[in-house]
């Protein structure tokens, strides 16, 4: 035994020298990655700044264009103060601009605006002359300076061409300097876009022009959907830039695409403007990607290489060493399992070894005592499930073990419950917990159970649901007293309306008609009863075929006499026929509660003296109920209940369902009627909503209809 260890040991020496043979290969691996990645990153500083370079030449080009443009303008800006100094404004600008040489286009509009912010000629709408443009910022800038300078207004959208644009002014002026007004030309901002197709590349660039307020003036490309030129740089890299820098070079995620670019700018400080020019990184590192990807594939598949000649040495070694350390293991296992049985004896639960086809390899004593079994090595070799199934039980009482073919199925935790076999009365319950258990490289499986009795535990979680079941019974009793309230009222005001028609000699009919609603009143009420002992023994109410135009009309009997003697009128439209399976009380009790809850809305609302607004009367007060087919969901009816209440207030319209929510506390309301209905609905598989409509509030009550046969007619 000793030297099987000593090799054992050996083995261990073995692996140490092929670990360190991996480390010198994981080493040499991770210089060879580590060198294409520092490529790369050389390769990609490169290109950046061949980019910078660009894309800074670019900006130059792009503060020439712009220049350019500008330039143009202003002629147009200083011919036609020229003319309103020496003629005034012209009659027809048009006319003028054909003469003087000066184009159109891109010229939106050229206007002249007198010294009150009047405008008194316009190429544009003729319409427009005598427009108010005292407020736009290129007319107050002029009159509040004393400057003669061209001016960029912010982007807007000009009153007489109707069209976003920038206003580039001067300002006119006698030899006094006395001011007289100011000149505009209006130009579409689109224009510097122009100089994307100067670049050839409108995909991969971008050019802005912004103000020293930070406000674009001109953004290129546009992108659809968005609106960019009018926008602020607040907040952005490029802004904290131009303060401490006329120009520069940065790389930055724009906020206004989420694109990744980078960005040149110049600061044209005579002109109070910056121009910027960024270009998308994609297409600056296209070729950089190619060469990096190159790099990491060598570089990983190098590294892949060395590793894997390194893994095969350790194989063949370790190969090699296996045979040689066989026996030891074999003997260390045997030697594991007699310390496993000792420990498993010192242990109070019960633990049970078992190979992977369920076949028991070893137990504790605790494991045969609480199956009655004197001699624990008679276990050994017997299925498992032979053992814990001992008894006269059904197999469902086993839990899972009648659905195990072997140990290696074993849930990690399940219970079971079985009767010992030297008593007839007492059951076990044990709570199972599995784990699996492997010896160094030896293939066999070992799975290891400990198994807990927790019947004690049971009972005693026994009686504290039966405790917490009789701590229910008084939110119980509130429930009852709302549910019997409705049907003993119209019991007491039937019986009224019969002593009357008694005293006024009434026609027989009448009297047996008052008497047999009160009857079926007193039935509702018994039913109701009988269903509020099922529920405290936890029975659940037996499901029938019903059909929904009975229970409506069974509900709409209990308040047709009270709505008639408040006046309440009440609609019923029940033409759609269909059939659900389902408890009708229950469905009864829901309708009831919504028409219940209609009534005392339309009460309340006369008490607050609610009318409609314009009117000296009060409309009539109407509770409707009706049936609804969607033809989009044949499976579904809705029943659909509204009143004249004056509906829900917007602030506690979601909690009307909550238990226990009541605007009627002052009246006897309990909170639970609505609670109810929801809780009965959703048992049916259906759903309630509640929102405000019309006058009132209104009701949507959505159940699956029976399909399975035909629905009945209904009954008159």
């Amino acid at each position: 035994m000793i030297a099987r260890l000593r090799n054992f040991g050996s083995f261990a020496d073995g692996s140490g020298r092929l670990l360190t043979v991996l480390a010198i290969a994981v080493s040499l691996a991770a210089a060879t990655v580590i060198a294409a990645i520092g490529l790369t990153d050389r390769a990609e500083k490169e290109f950046e700044s061949r980019a910078a370079l660009q894309v800074t030449y670019e900006t130059q080009l792009f503060e020439v264009f712009t220049r350019s443009l500008l330039q143009r303008f202003d002629q147009v800006l200083m011919l036609l103060r020229e003319e309103v100094l020496e003629d005034g404004p012209p009659a027809d600008i048009a006319t003028w601009s054909t003469r003087r040489g000066v184009l159109r286009e891109p010229l939106f509009q050229i206007a002249v605006i007198g010294a009150d912010g009047k405008l008194l000629a316009t190429t544009e709408n003729a319409s427009s002359i005598g427009v108010d443009l005292s407020d736009r910022e290129h007319f107050r800038v002029h009159r509040e300076t004393d400057a003669d300078r061209m001016f960029i207004s912010k982007p807007l959208v000009g009153r007489a061409s109707g069209r976003l644009s920038l206003n580039i002014s001067r300002p006119v002026r006698n030899a006094g300097g006395r001011f007289l007004g100011v000149v505009v030309v209006s130009v579409d901002p689109q224009l510097f876009s122009d100089f994307l197709e100067i670049l050839g590349e409108p995909n991969n660039a971008v050019v802005n022009l912004f103000g020293q307020d930070g406000i674009i003036r001109a953004r290129a490309p546009s992108v659809p959907g968005r609106q960019f030129i009018g926008g602020s740089i607040a907040g952005f890299e490029v802004e904290d830039r131009v303060k401490v820098s006329s120009e520069g070079t940065f790389r930055a995620i724009s906020r206004l695409d989420k694109i990744e670019r980078i960005f040149a700018f110049r600061r044209l400080d005579d002109l109070s403007l910056t121009v910027l020019v960024g270009k998308n990184t994609d297409a600056v590192f296209a070729d950089f990607y190619e060469q990096r990807r190159l790099y990491l594939t060598i570089g990983f598949v190098s590294a892949a290489f060395i590793i894997g000649l390194a893994v095969l040495f350790e194989i063949y070694l370790r190969a090699q060493d296996r045979i040689r350390v066989g026996e030891a293991l074999v003997a260390l296992q045997n030697q594991q399992s007699t310390d496993l049985i000792g420990i498993m004896d010192g242990c109070g639960a019960a633990l049970v070894q078992t190979d992977s086809s369920g076949q028991i390899v070893a137990c504790n004593s605790t494991f045969a005592i609480m199956f009655g079994i004197a001699d624990r090595s008679a276990l050994v070799g017997r299925p498992f499930d032979s053992v814990v199934a001992a008894g006269d039980l059904t197999a469902a009482q086993f839990g899972q073990f009648n659905r195990i073919r072997s140990a290696a199925a074993y849930p990690v935790r399940f219970e079971s419950s079985f009767m010992p076999s030297d008593t007839t009365s007492v059951r076990r319950d044990i709570m199972w917990s599995w784990t699996q258990s492997k010896t160094g490289i030896d293939p066999t499986i070992r799975f290891i159970g400990v198994g807990i009795d927790n019947t004690e535990l049971r009972a005693k979680e026994m009686m504290f649901i039966q405790s917490a079941k009789l701590a229910s019974l008084g939110r119980l009793a509130a429930t009852l007293n709302h549910e019997m309230v409705q049907p003993l009222n119209v019991v007491r005001l039937g019986l009224a309306n019969l002593k009357t028609l008694i005293e006024r000699d009434a026609p027989k009919e009448d009297l047996l008609t008052r008497a047999g609603k009160a009857i079926d009143n007193i039935q509702r009420t018994g039913s109701i009863l009988t269903r509020f002992r099922s529920l405290i023994r936890q029975d659940r109410n037996a499901v029938e075929i019903a059909q929904l135009a009975d229970a409506i009309h069974a509900a709409t009997g209990m308040y047709e006499e009270q709505f008639r003697i408040d006046g309440i009128k009440l609609r019923v439209e029940t033409d759609v026929a269909c059939e659900l399976e389902c408890s009708r009380i229950e469905l009864e009790q829901v309708f009831v509660n919504l028409l219940a809850n209609g009534y005392d809305a339309i009460l309340r609302s006369r008490s607050h003296g609610k009318a409609v607004p314009g009117s000296s009367q009060r409309p009539p007060d109407i509770v409707g109920i009706r049936i609804e087919r969607d033809s989009g969901a044949p499976e579904i009816v809705r029943v659909v209940v509204e009143d004249s209440g004056g509906g829900i207030p917007a602030d506690i319209i979601e909690n009307v369902f909550q238990p226990f929510f009541t605007t009627r506390s002052n009246a006897g309301g309990t909170g639970l009627g609505l609670a109810i209905c929801r809780a009965t609905v959703e048992s049916l598989k259906g759903t309630i909503e509640v929102s405000n409509a019309g006058r009132g509030a209104r009701f949507v009550v959505s159940l699956p209809i029976r399909t399975s046969a035909a629905a009945a007619p209904v009954s008159a």
